[in-house]
């Protein structure tokens, strides 16, 4: 039997909701039950060959976790790589991201390369540095996040002259990194910024911020592949080890600059796990909740913003969008929970942080 515990904190990650819901489809697809559990205790005892699925923000959450489940009896299928026996991962293939990263900027002409917000005590980030050292022969620089992203961002300011283009680990550092630009007076599209990861925002922010991701439909069928080896006797698999291909994402931030691809140029023996993207950080929890209203919302929800970043008011937007003024009301009250958000006001000035066009 398939099963799948993740824990609480994940819940505010959009991607996560879209990665749950690609499992319960594909699974849904192939006549496969799955359970979500709580506890390792909700597993019967007469389910001899458990397999659970364990998804966390806290590297130690997840550790014991996993810990509390071999010792059940369950295989375990997790994000992070590991060696351990009846532990198989699906990871994005961050090596070949951060390759296709580089190879990209390369083919623009863009040689002078910084890689932004390395996290030092994620199990990824070491890695992604240390191959970044390696794509670009050590002429890249690298700036490690310890702290905040604002005081990350005032560390690469008094160096921004010196780079042409700027990699970031994941999506809130690059929104976060396009903000402080703007406020600062520079315009994003000289740096020609790259995520590794893609997340709504990035694609309705100005400008548009180019990505590197992989569409979350492949996570429920990477569970399924890994799923199917584990569960056929005669090949006697313990463990699996899964990456997902990841797909050049080109937007306005990069302007729009067709890929001449040239072939790789990742050495072989370099590996990078995939990216934890969970920092401690006020601005990063912002960004957060704001990809959830934009990923959970509907339509309307999305012209709604788009109408409050132009300043119209609550009449204007009812009349634009055929609802009766307290439709609208209601939907900014829902918005402005989701956000955190006192009144509209405070709304509008969270909303044109990040989308101010």
């Amino acid at each position: 039997m398939l099963y799948y515990m993740f824990e609480d904190r994940m819940k505010q990650y959009a991607w996560h909701q879209k990665q749950v819901q690609s499992l319960r489809d594909e699974m849904r697809k192939k006549h496969i039950p799955i359970t979500e559990i709580t506890t390792l205790e909700e597993i019967p005892p007469e389910d001899k060959e458990p397999c659970v699925i364990v998804t966390g923000v806290s590297e130690l959450w997840e550790n014991q976790m996993i810990y509390e489940a071999r010792r059940r009896g369950a295989l375990v299928i997790s994000r992070r790589r590991s060696h351990q026996p009846g532990v198989s991962s699906i990871c994005m293939d961050g090596a070949s991201g951060l390759d296709l990263a580089v190879r990209y900027l390369y083919s623009l002409g863009r040689h002078r390369l910084a890689l932004y917000s390395v996290n030092p005590a994620s199990n990824a980030d070491p890695d992604t540095a240390a191959a970044f050292s390696e794509l670009t022969e050590g002429k890249g620089d690298i700036y490690e996040n310890n702290g905040l992203l604002s005081e990350l961002y005032s560390r690469i300011e008094p160096h921004l002259d010196e780079y042409d283009g700027i990699i970031t680990t994941n999506g809130y550092a690059a929104l976060s990194l396009v903000r402080h630009l703007k406020e600062s007076g520079r315009d994003p599209a000289d740096f020609y910024v790259i995520s590794l990861g893609d997340m709504q925002l990035l694609s309705r922010t100005t400008p548009a911020i180019t990505a590197i991701g992989s569409q979350p439909s492949n996570y429920g069928a990477a569970v399924y592949s890994v799923y199917r080896l584990l569960s056929q006797p005669d090949l006697q698999v313990t463990s699996v080890q899964l990456f997902i291909k990841n797909t050049l994402l080109i937007r306005e931030g990069t302007q729009l600059m067709p890929f001449a691809d040239s072939g790789s140029i990742l050495p072989e023996h370099t590996t990078a796990p995939a990216v934890n993207s969970f920092f401690r950080d006020e601005e990063i929890q912002d960004i957060a909740k704001l990809e959830t209203l934009l990923s959970e919302g509907d339509d309307i929800d999305r012209t709604i913003i788009d109408y409050l970043l132009l300043e119209k008011s609550n009449r204007e937007i009812a009349g634009l969008c055929f609802l009766s003024e307290t439709a609208v009301k209601y939907r900014l009250k829902n918005m402005r929970e989701a956000c955190g958000q006192p009144d509209r006001e405070a709304l509008i000035e969270y909303l044109k942080r990040y989308l101010a066009r």
